[in-house]
């Protein structure tokens, strides 16, 4: 866990990496989770919540230190996911890897994208549990 300052420091050294996408002017991100190699947001302007109670969400992810995938070298994904606050889960539909604002290098389905695909939990003291608790917090108290 980061210390409060250290987060403070890494937070305000993000103020020159650009939060939203450059080709979609009407998303609003929100900031769920930073640590020292992420720092990932949701898109709460395209947030759609179902009759059952369950959302479909997008969320960026920026990798603070860049990452390769397949050869492509590239530092920011965009996840379209369904999420589940209770139980907490979820199915990821289609995951994008960019480099900076430049356009999808890659756009691939997710586990989740076929009817009736299952839930997936998310791990133990995981990003994602992290990231997933705090979008379910966000959203609750928007409702």
């Amino acid at each position: 866990m980061l210390s409060p300052l250290v987060a403070l420091a890494l937070i305000l050294s993000l103020a020159a990496c650009p939060a939203s996408s450059g080709r979609d002017a009407s998303a609003r991100w929100v900031i769920l989770f930073v640590n020292a190699d992420y720092r990932i947001a949701l898109d709460t302007a395209h947030v759609d919540r179902r009759r059952d109670g369950t959302y479909a969400v997008r969320y960026e992810t920026w990798h603070l230190h860049g990452e390769i995938d397949q050869g492509l070298r590239f530092n920011r994904e965009e996840v379209v996911s369904e999420l589940r606050c209770v139980p907490l889960g979820f199915r990821t539909k289609e995951v994008a890897l960019f480099l900076d604002q430049g356009p999808s290098l890659s756009r691939k389905p997710g586990d989740g994208v076929a009817p009736g695909s299952p839930w997936r939990a998310p791990g133990a003291k995981s990003v994602d549990l992290e990231v997933m608790r705090a979008a379910c917090r966000l959203l609750s108290a928007q409702r």
